[in-house]
């Protein structure tokens, strides 16, 4: 006749040892795919989930003063392998080359970074062809100059200049606080200003030079952008870029236009 289970013995569910492998396979999977980033993330994943297995599965044998213990040592493990990988990620963000911007806020190593800068860089481009700089790196040599080049030249204008992209309408206000008139929004095709207001800040002496983005259409879109952008490349006279930088520098793809000079 078997003898009856000890009362002190419970079997252990199939269930939480399945769910445990389960997760602990998913998020070593999604952790492979960054090996690079916090490469201890799979080991410890691992490591957690057979040490909570194997206590789960001795849970049952454990008796008298051993069951807290074991239960803790359940539960702590169970814990890391479910939480590692999200905790990890999400207190990325308190790494700057991991916390992206206030524009393309990310966790962990999966931002863009089309300018091969730093992780949390991006350049977008939008509907309208502008792009988008959001780097935080410093201007160069070149694009203050740029600016220095403006500054001496604008006389009273309320305006530094126009940008419709790039870095301009981005690094260049938060690094400088210039006062830059930033056209198009961030697609593009936002109506922030339109012909008839950019032809009477130009009259009034408020505005005198504009930066285009090299990569927006001159024709072909009915944006105001679009418009305005014609205009200045009909009207305005184009820079010559040895004046303020050389001319092969490549971190001056814009040309730069001065509208109180008309061809």
């Amino acid at each position: 006749m078997a003898r009856p289970p000890h009362r002190h013995q419970r079997p252990c569910a199939p269930a939480p040892p399945l769910t445990i492998t389960v997760q602990a396979a998913w998020a070593s999977s999604l952790a492979a795919d960054h090996t690079g980033f916090a490469p201890w993330l799979i080991p410890a994943i691992i490591t957690a989930a057979l040490v909570s297995i194997v206590t789960l599965l001795s849970y049952g044998r454990a008796t008298g003063r051993r069951l807290r213990p074991v239960a803790l040592m359940a539960l702590s493990a169970t814990c890391v392998a479910l939480f590692a990988a999200p905790a990890a990620w999400s207190l990325s963000v308190l790494d700057q080359r991991y916390a992206g911007s206030s524009f393309e806020a990310h966790a962990g190593p999966g931002g863009q970074n089309a300018t091969a800068g730093a992780p949390g860089s991006a350049v977008y481009g939008g509907a309208g062809g502008a792009s988008y700089d959001m780097s935080p790196a410093p201007l160069t040599a070149a694009q203050k100059r740029l600016l220095n080049y403006v500054q001496r030249h604008d006389g009273n204008a309320t305006y530094t200049l126009s940008a419709d992209g790039g870095w301009a309408r981005s690094r260049a206000i938060t690094h400088t606080g210039l006062p830059i008139l930033p056209l198009g929004g961030f697609a593009g095709m936002a109506t922030s200003v339109t012909l008839a207001e950019y032809r009477h800040l130009i009259a009034s002496g408020q505005l005198r030079f504009a930066l285009l983005n090299p990569t927006t259409p001159a024709a072909g879109n009915a944006s105001e952008t679009s418009k305005i952008n014609a205009w200045v490349r009909t009207t305005c006279t184009k820079v010559d870029p040895k004046t303020y930088a050389a001319s092969a520098d490549p971190s001056l793809p814009e040309p730069l236009y001065d509208c109180t000079h008309p061809h």
